[in-house]
């Protein structure tokens, strides 16, 4: 069974009339978070990136950086800051489906906006790839989640973090490269170029690798993707190894995407270029452009339902 997760809306000043003059959008990741501000024509003002904003690994952390980011954009926009009380935010969060963590960002009493409407990721996914239409998403960055957009509901299927789930997303890449390249210099598996690239990079000291995987965050095991990209273009068996299975994954993901029958399914993300070329045709050839981004996606909802003078 599929969870649903729905929008949580946060009027921060329920007893003004006046309605938004801006709307923002934010896509907020594991690795980074991306931020679209349009006025009421929605014409596009600004995009930029911000650090990551995963809500379960760190709430308090991810609240900060989506108002850092905020006031950069106005300030790129050559608004006055001061007017972030007439944005009107929407958020599509990694690990927002966590009940505790959701209810801290929505619960978050200091939100500077004019009102906010806070989601998970694969929703403004969803909404942006099929432009408010039915259809389905498959996400894969950071982690890797698919989503399906159906009668104003989000069905969420996977995407619950790199410790239990998200098997084929960049962390996931990342901790298993470490992994493998540290049982290679044990000579528990066959070594390879890249292994022994990862290891140079930590010195050739196991210990190195241990303290820092210890401490690594999904951000920072995502850094080794950029590693495995290089050299499975190579032919290095060990990288090509780990890109075959984040393309199983990601077929696992589009089968059940196909049992809820959406028009169409886009695959969207930064390990989205890696996969996409290896698919099997059975999967690659259904897959259908995405018609805007996910932070598009979050303007779009941030719009929707929203009345503007």
């Amino acid at each position: 069974m599929n969870k649903i997760i729905r929008p949580v809306e946060h009027i921060l000043r329920s007893e003004r009339k006046d309605p938004p003059q801006f709307f923002l959008g934010i896509d907020g990741g594991g690795t980074k978070c991306r931020g679209r501000l349009v006025d009421k024509e929605k014409n596009v003002l600004v995009e930029m990136d911000g650090g990551p904003a995963n809500v379960f690994l760190d709430p308090h952390g991810a609240i900060n950086r989506i108002i850092e980011l905020s006031k950069l954009i106005l300030q790129k926009a050559e608004i006055q800051v001061s007017d972030i009380s007439t944005v009107r935010m929407c958020a599509g969060l990694a690990g927002f489906e966590i009940s505790s963590a959701a209810e801290i960002i929505s619960n978050h009493k200091q939100w500077p906006f004019h009102s906010c409407l806070f989601t998970h990721d694969s929703h403004i996914a969803c909404v942006g790839a099929h432009c408010d239409f039915e259809g389905a998403i498959i996400i894969i960055g950071t982690g890797l989640c698919g989503g399906v957009l159906k009668d104003d509901d989000c069905l969420k299927i996977g995407g619950w973090g790199n410790v239990i789930s998200d098997i084929g997303g960049g962390a996931w890449i990342g901790k298993m490269i470490a992994e493998k390249s540290l049982r290679a210099y044990d000579g528990l598996e066959p070594s390879s170029e890249l292994s022994k690239e990862i290891m140079k990079g930590f010195d050739n000291d196991p210990e190195k690798i241990c303290l820092w995987a210890s401490q690594a965050n999904t951000h920072e095991l995502g850094k080794l993707v950029s590693k495995v990209t290089e050299y499975a273009k190579t032919g290095d068996s060990m990288g090509l190894e780990l890109i075959k299975k984040s393309c199983e994954e990601v077929e696992k993901m589009f089968n059940e995407l196909q049992k809820h029958k959406p028009p169409r399914v886009s695959l969207v993300g930064g390990v989205r270029s890696l996969v996409e070329p290896r698919l099997s045709p059975s999967t690659g050839d259904q897959l259908s452009p995405a018609k805007d981004s996910p932070v598009g996606g979050a303007v779009l909802l941030a719009m929707k339902n929203t009345q503007v003078s």
